[in-house]
């Protein structure tokens, strides 16, 4: 069993939605609705988080032990992962970006 198989990747994008979420409490999200979270495991150690909206679409990515951290912090709903908070806070500044240019 890879280490890989101790993670439910749904538990993965719930921490990344509590982020955006609490993000979006403390400002604006200029999207018209809220953006598509996928999560794919792109190496042993890593994790490619991609938030996309209307065809447009942004990308960060985790490591294995922070991805189990976001993990196990979703599955007892204490809340969100400080640790990729300014990640997941980039990837939307950057889709809300492309988005209002596309707008255009």
């Amino acid at each position: 069993m890879s280490k890989n198989d101790r993670l439910n990747y749904s538990l993965i994008g719930a921490a990344i939605a509590d982020a955006i979420l609490c993000d979006i409490r403390a400002s604006f999200l200029a999207l018209n609705g809220f953006p598509q979270i996928s999560v794919d495991w792109v190496d042993e150690d890593l994790f490619q988080i991609t938030l996309s909206f209307d065809e447009i679409s942004s990308e960060f990515t985790l490591s294995f032990v922070e991805a189990e951290m976001a993990s196990n912090i979703a599955k007892s709903n204490s809340g969100h992962s400080e640790g990729i908070s300014s990640r997941v806070r980039i990837a939307l500044s950057e889709l809300e970006g492309a988005w209002a240019g596309s707008a255009q």
